[in-house]
């Protein structure tokens, strides 16, 4: 008998088994059928955030390179810096200093960002030296030999410039680093001529192509127009490194470091402070602008400062960028 219960033991067992698993498949073919499984594909996923957008470079076969990622909407850590620029301007305005101005600020470490007077356009004037300098460093990957190059400075009539600080000799051979130097450090109006002379057209307007920027119509378009905020991009592109390699971006940054212009942000910082940064001038006589752009570089954690304004008086409109650059330094302080 003992012999006969050992071996319909394990049988037992079998059926309790196959019973168990069966009760366990209904359950969870009930509870399937109740509770359908989350999607978590980009388009409905819950790890998706909303919050940012994201902008990619366009016309590449196999890779679609991120060139910003930023919040789709303002920090309300910068409503007090927006208060005081918003009322800093009307007062401008009522002493006649300035028509009128805009202002994009930029927190690298917190990725936040405000905006003030987003839909006034501007003509960015030498602010395009920029996007000249950029244009050079795509086409020296091309040509490494590029900037050991030389070029006779031939004699031209450049435009006339409120801020300027040295002149190059006509007749005279500088490289293209030389020339780099001259028109983005010294803002040299014959340096920048004599490059443009010498630039890839198409390199230059694959810049605006693929930071999704309205395109030129000539070089240099004296009719072309721009926010704060779209230009901001060019600064963004560079700092980040997500348009230029690595080496390439120090070096630009490196160039608008050494800028001489002292008269605009650079006046409103504690003397000392690190940044790189580039102004413009545009207009007519009778309204000109003034602008400029600069990363500041405040004890480790850089912000972008971007001001744009139309007047009647340049020194004047420096003036108010160099108040809007204060506050902006004190109430950056002062939040974190």
């Amino acid at each position: 008998m003992s012999n006969i219960l050992r071996k319909k033991i394990p049988v037992l067992y079998l059926i309790i088994a196959a019973l168990l698993g069966s009760v366990a498949s209904v359950i969870a073919v009930q509870h399937l059928g109740q509770h359908p499984p989350t999607s978590t594909t980009p388009e409905t996923g819950p790890e998706v955030d909303r919050t940012y957008k994201f902008s990619r470079l366009e016309g590449y076969k196999y890779v679609h390179p991120l060139y910003l990622a930023e919040p789709r909407e303002e920090s309300t850590r910068f409503a007090s810096i927006k208060a005081r620029i918003d009322a800093a301007l009307k007062k401008a305005i009522s002493n006649n200093e300035i028509v009128t101005a805009s202002v994009f600020l930029k927190d690298f470490t917190n990725d936040e960002w405000m905006l003030l007077n987003p839909s006034e356009k501007y003509h960015p004037g030498s602010l395009f030296k920029l996007v000249t300098l950029i244009t050079y460093f795509r086409m020296a990957e091309k040509d490494p030999a590029l900037f050991s190059r030389q070029w006779v400075l031939p004699k031209n009539i450049a435009p006339t410039q409120t801020f300027t600080s040295s002149a190059l000799l006509h007749g005279q051979s500088y490289s293209v680093k030389e020339l780099l130097y001259h028109m983005i450090a010294n803002n040299n109006n014959d340096a920048t001529m004599l490059l443009q002379q010498h630039i890839s057209k198409e390199q230059f307007l694959r810049i605006f192509k693929d930071l999704q920027l309205p395109l030129p119509h000539a070089l240099p378009d004296t009719d072309y127009v721009i926010t704060t905020r779209q230009y901001s991009r060019f600064v963004s592109a560079i700092y980040e490194s997500r348009y230029l390699p690595l080496p390439s971006s120090e070096a630009a940054i490196s160039l608008l470091c050494q800028a001489t212009f002292k008269d605009g942000i650079v006046a409103g910082l504690p003397a000392g402070t690190v940044i790189a940064h580039k102004h413009g001038e545009a207009g007519t006589a009778n309204q000109p602008e003034l602008h400029e752009t600069g990363i500041v570089y405040r004890n480790g954690e850089p912000y972008l400062l971007t001001i744009m304004t139309r007047g009647g008086d340049m020194k004047k409109q420096a003036k108010v960028m160099a108040t809007l650059s204060s506050l902006v330094w004190e109430e950056m302080n002062r939040s974190n």
